[in-house]
Order: C-alpha cells, then sequence, then structure tokens
C-alpha cells in the first residue's frame, strides 16, 4: 500500500473539522446570496420595451384601466420599469445614448404628473369607489421604495414622486406620506374649565339679555303694575296705584 492510501491523523482532524463546520458555512453561504439578492434590481415587467414603448404606455394607460386601483397597479409597473432603467441599466438599458439625463428627467416628468392626477382623482371620488387601504399602502410602500433608489442616484428626480397632492392623499387614508410625515393637525391653546366658565360670563354680561329686557308694564283700570325680575327668577311686584285721570 503506496503512503499516500495511509490517513493520517491530520487529515482525520481536517475532515472533522469540515463536518463540524458545514452546517454554519451553509449559513454563512446563505447570507451572502441574500446580500447579492437583495442588491439586484429585477424589473417587475420584462427588459423588452423601448423608451417609446414606456412614453406611450404613460400616456394611454389611463384609457385602458378601467377603476382606479387598476390605474394604481398599472402606474406602478411603468415607474418601477423607469427607475429600473435609470438605477440598474444593465438590466433595462432604454436610457444607454443619455449621457446628460435629459431624457431620464423627461421621462420621469411624465411619470410625476401621472401619480399626481391619479392622486387628485382618488381625493374627488367617491368613498365607495376609492382604492383599498391595502392597494394605498402598498403603493406608499412602493414609491419610498422608489424615492430611496432615486435619491441615490439624483436627489432631483426622487423629489419628483411626491408633491402636496400626494400627501394629502395618503394622509386621508390615514397614512404617512412618502417622506414620513404625518397628517397636519391645528394645535388648540390648551384652556381650563374655569378659562371657558369665565369667557361665558364675560359674553353673557356683553351680549346676553340684562334684567331690563325682562322688565315690562301692564296697564289696569286703576293704575299701572311694574314687574321687574330678581335676580334668581322673575317675580311681579305690584306698584303704588296712580290714579288715572
Amino acid at each position: 500500500m503506496s503512503q499516500l492510501d495511509i490517513p493520517s491523523s491530520g487529515q482525520d482532524d481536517l475532515y472533522s473539522q469540515l463536518v463540524s463546520s458545514l452546517p454554519d458555512s451553509l449559513r454563512r453561504v446563505e447570507n451572502l446570496a441574500k446580500t447579492s439578492l437583495v442588491t439586484v434590481y429585477t424589473p417587475l415587467l420584462p427588459p423588452i420595451l423601448s423608451k417609446q414603448d414606456i412614453i406611450t404606455c404613460l400616456q394611454k394607460f389611463k384609457r385602458v384601466c378601467d377603476g382606479l386601483e387598476q390605474k394604481l397597479a398599472c402606474i406602478t409597473l411603468l415607474t418601477d420599469y423607469v427607475v429600473s432603467a435609470i438605477t440598474y441599466p444593465t438590466m433595462v438599458d432604454i436610457f444607454t445614448l443619455d449621457t446628460s439625463n435629459r431624457s431620464k428627467k423627461f421621462i420621469m416628468e411624465i411619470v410625476s404628473r401621472e401619480w399626481e392626477a391619479l392622486f387628485k382623482a382618488i381625493i374627488m371620488t367617491m368613498p365607495d369607489t376609492r382604492p383599498r387601504k391595502e392597494a394605498m399602502e402598498s403603493a406608499l410602500t412602493f414609491l419610498r421604495r422608489m424615492v430611496y433608489l432615486l435619491h441615490l442616484f439624483d436627489q432631483s428626480l426622487s423629489n419628483l414622486l411626491h408633491s402636496s397632492v400626494s400627501n394629502n392623499c395618503f394622509w386621508s387614508f390615514g397614512l404617512q406620506t412618502v417622506d414620513g410625515r404625518e397628517a397636519e393637525i391645528k394645535k388648540i391653546d390648551s384652556m381650563t374649565v374655569d378659562d371657558f366658565v369665565s369667557q361665558d360670563f364675560k359674553a353673557g354680561e356683553t351680549f346676553g339679555p340684562t334684567i331690563a329686557d325682562f322688565s315690562f308694564s301692564t296697564e289696569t283700570e286703576n293704575g299701572v303694575v311694574s314687574v321687574v325680575p330678581t335676580s334668581s327668577s322673575v317675580v311681579p311686584t305690584t306698584s303704588s296705584v296712580v290714579p288715572t285721570t
């Protein structure tokens, strides 16, 4: 038997170490794979659409889609495709010749206008035809991711995806805005009960009825009876009878 066929104690130790460290090595490989997948941006639509195809879809999708939720889903897909082409051009290369970012800004402005028009339509529509809150939550999560990716590339492009209209739309569903702001609530100065009571008394003294408003007189055959209220109730009192002439 040759020397190579005789297992040594060092080889046994190496094999034992590899076997014992196998679960830990598998976990490390899985974590590295997940980390790599997170950094890869794969668009939801297949990368076969040209720049002109995207522009045409942005201009006509409202006529094709019936309900607001369908329009919301369609603009989401188109926005995802455009942002993928801007931030990860290896998958979608519709901006390959755009060295000055002029074409990117042009299409993103169209995307921004379509989102704003959709948000306005959602705000103005009747409650029974509005998108579900779950759909708006998904749209909010999506837009936040798009803004984050665009911010890494160009902040001016990321600013196109949120506006005062989108803020009001998300606030109407009880949600935060794309940039994480809560609905604006007007603050009322705190006042104690004594403050309110004091204001009521002052208002009564200034604008309320006075004793003179409750005073009246009645004429009888023998004279005039004057009725004057007290501080607690209206009690008639008979004055001295003045003979008539």
